[in-house]
């Protein structure tokens, strides 16, 4: 769990005591300190947790030349394929969140379609920002406007004292300050075409297995609390059969 915030506008870079001020209601999210990153008409920041890479690591996190930045709440689980997939395959670090940027980089706004996990992020590109939430909205995101500035933050109140109306960043949307919200996902509700049980349970074991699968990183040690229902049994049984020994 991460804290993010970022501000654009015209008086962005006026409002770092704003900034801080946002932060220092989301500290409860990383209490090992906090960053700021000022730049052209941007300000993202960030509460850090002390946490191994690669989903961990202070930040915000300069791109390799400098140009952009990006702060990130989530994980995302398939930045290793998706890393041998670009063109550039050089990377300065093992981080997820260097993926995301390279990504952005080659892709644009189109990134966010590749990316498996839960992710609540926020590039600053210049004078421009690109946000997005995941498909399913696991990853918490807010966001609200005054007349010169637009304000995102993980929680609603880092926002409330600075804007009026405080709204939901909706899951499976990008934001870049140029074009405003697009979706990207979007859940379908077809009704199921297995009508009987013995015929669901091999796809059922199946995508259960490859869910907790990814979410397992090598060589971190993983714990489970069970509540004693079969859910979480389940799962604990799963996680240590796809665990090596």
């Amino acid at each position: 769990m991460t804290g993010i915030v970022a501000i654009q506008g015209k008086r962005a870079r006026h409002e770092e005591d704003t900034a801080h001020a946002m932060l220092e209601t989301l500290k409860h999210r990383g209490p090992h300190g906090n960053a700021l990153l000022t730049a052209d008409n941007v300000i993202i920041g960030c509460t850090n947790m002390k946490t191994p890479a690669p989903f961990g690591g202070p930040q915000p996190v300069r791109n390799q030349d400098g140009t952009r930045a990006i702060v990130c709440d989530g994980e995302i689980y398939n930045h290793h394929i998706l890393r041998r997939k670009l063109k550039d395959d050089t990377f300065e670090t093992d981080r997820d969140l260097e993926t995301i940027t390279r990504l952005y980089e080659e892709m644009g706004t189109d990134c966010v379609k590749h990316l498996d996990g839960m992710f609540s992020f926020v590039i600053q590109d210049g004078d421009e920002v690109f946000a997005a939430r995941d498909p399913l909205g696991i990853k918490p995101l807010y966001y609200g406007s005054s007349d010169v500035n637009f304000y995102l933050a993980s929680e609603i109140k880092a926002l409330v004292n600075f804007v009026e109306t405080v709204k939901e960043f909706p899951p499976g949307h990008w934001y870049h300050s140029k074009t405003g919200f697009s979706r990207y996902s979007r859940i379908t509700d077809e009704p199921p075409t297995i009508t009987k049980a013995d015929a669901a349970i091999p796809g059922i074991r199946e995508r259960l297995r490859n869910s907790i699968q990814k979410r397992l990183v090598a060589g971190m040690q993983t714990g489970a609390l069970i509540s004693g229902g079969v859910d979480s049994s389940v799962i604990c049984a799963l996680a240590a059969s796809v665990s090596p020994p």
